[in-house]
């Protein structure tokens, strides 16, 4: 179920480590985001194991959960990212889901362990 979604652009993610840094943002982005939703468990999944490392280290007491996630198993970020470069704009949904990743969406949901 997707309870809010956004993708944003800035431009300012250059250099050697730029994509490092574009999922550092992300992530930051959607702490942001659940913050202003009042959601205090969240799930930050992503397919940078080197950041994905380092927050696990940094914040290793927060009541997140933070896997890593290949990229072929969440190709909703990986859209909402594409959505992003290709129009350089920002969108933010609430309560609804994007059309432009719906059936994404289930593909996800139908590619997660049964617990």
């Amino acid at each position: 179920m997707v309870l809010a979604c956004q993708n944003i652009f800035d431009g300012n993610h250059l250099g050697e480590d730029k994509a490092l840094k574009a999922e550092a943002r992300a992530f930051l982005k959607g702490i942001e985001l659940a913050r202003a939703l009042n959601l205090s468990s969240i799930i930050l999944e992503g397919d940078s194991q080197t950041l994905i490392n380092i927050l696990k280290g940094r914040f290793s007491n927060t009541p997140w959960r933070i896997p890593y996630i290949p990229r072929r198993a969440n190709s909703v970020a990986h859209c909402l990212a594409k959505l992003a470069l290709s129009a350089r704009g920002c969108n933010s949904w609430i309560d609804f889901t994007p059309r432009c990743i719906s059936d994404l969406v289930l593909s996800d949901m139908m590619d997660l362990p049964v617990n």
